[in-house]
């Protein structure tokens, strides 16, 4: 199997931020059950909310786990196991970020920026505790575009540098980025090792221009989210 590049050559999932869109989901170990059993996988499709096909695979990703989480929340996981880096697919239904009407397609209808604030604000609420000694937002408002089977697909694409309780002395990238798609809000979270800026951290060294980072980073996940185009309408 292809390997990701040796930047992110040892990627890390980080847990998935509470609290992102108000109401979180209520899980059961019988929901846990049914996600785990060889009969949930066997089925064809997850798209419980959309007529979206979900594939087994996304790349080197493979699916780890896909459910409606809520009456208004669907999630799909997928995780590279070579590279440990993680994927996360969240769409959200209109009702559950206050709208009573289908959201519009692509990144400037006014609730993709309501679920970017509260997705900030739940970030930093953890790094308040403890949860993230380290976190720093380094591009809050630049466009994502994504490839679908039809037209281009712009997001809202937001970029973080934050560290963990559990792992202090390594320093992890993630990306958001928030778009209306089939009337409802779709959320994809990446994260991942960072090696530039571990190394820089490691070695005194001045890091890249910030205008270097962001290339850099944009293009991993570029790479990573090219699959889009074959399931995403």
């Amino acid at each position: 199997m292809r390997r990701w590049p040796a930047l992110i050559a040892t990627v890390t999932l980080a847990v998935s931020l509470a609290g992102c869109v108000g109401r979180a989901p209520t899980w059961r170990a019988a929901d846990a059950a049914t996600v785990f059993s060889p009969s949930f996988w066997s089925e064809a499709t997850f798209d419980v909310l959309t007529d979206t096909n979900f594939p087994p695979r996304h790349g080197n990703f493979t699916r780890t786990a896909a459910a409606q989480t809520s009456n208004s929340n669907f999630e799909v996981a997928y995780q590279d196991n070579d590279a440990n880096a993680g994927i996360l697919y969240h769409l959200i239904k209109p009702d559950d970020v206050g709208s009573t009407v289908p959201i519009p397609r692509g990144r400037n209808g006014a609730l993709v920026d309501t679920v970017l604030r509260l997705r900030k604000q739940a970030a930093e609420a953890a790094a308040a505790s403890g949860t993230y000694p380290v976190l720093e937002f380094i591009e809050l408002d630049a466009t994502f575009e994504l490839a679908t089977k039809t037209t281009p697909l712009e997001a809202k694409w937001v970029i973080f540098t934050h560290t963990t309780r559990e792992d202090e002395n390594a320093v992890r990238t993630g990306h958001w980025l928030v778009t209306g798609y089939q009337g409802m809000i779709l959320l994809m979270q990446i994260t991942y090792r960072d090696h530039i800026l571990q190394r820089s951290q490691d070695t005194e060294a001045e890091p890249p221009s910030l205008s270097t980072l962001l290339a850099i980073h944009k293009a991993l996940a570029r790479e990573m989210l090219e699959p889009t185009r074959t399931f995403l309408q």
